[in-house]
């Protein structure tokens, strides 16, 4: 858990933070659409902003890796000449954001691949029984 807190601070907290709470939101939503399961529009409905979140959540991360490496890039100039190992090390840091990005996209659009079939399951059933 400590790891997890240090790439939060590392990633920067302009960035990771609100990446971090992108991705309970999606796992809110997630679970708010399996408890409106049957009812259809609701669940899309959540499922649909679920997903639209994890998109947004993916972009904004590569979008806070893009201004990190301007401004690194931007510092490089001024000074001149670095050292490879602080090349490498903030090349290294400015990948938290995306990969935090990534990873919500990803957990989010697995979550509601699950649910939806899930779903279309519980509905096969219901139909079958009520025959």
């Amino acid at each position: 858990m400590t790891k997890l807190f240090n790439l939060i601070i590392m990633g920067g907290l302009y960035f990771t933070g609100p990446l971090v709470i992108m991705f309970v939101a999606g796992l809110v939503l997630i679970v708010r659409a399996y408890l409106v399961i049957e009812n259809r529009e609701k669940f899309e409905s959540r499922v649909s902003i679920a997903n639209s979140l994890g998109l947004f959540a993916m972009v904004f991360g590569v979008f806070g890796q893009f201004l990190g490496l301007m401004g690194a890039l931007e510092v490089i100039e001024q000074v001149g000449d670095i050292s490879m190992k602080l090349l490498a090390g903030g090349l290294r840091v400015s990948f938290i954001s995306t990969l935090f990005g990534v990873c919500t996209f990803l957990v989010i659009r697995l979550c509601t691949l699950l649910l939806t079939v899930l779903r279309r399951e519980k509905m096969l059933r219901k139909e079958m029984s009520g025959k």
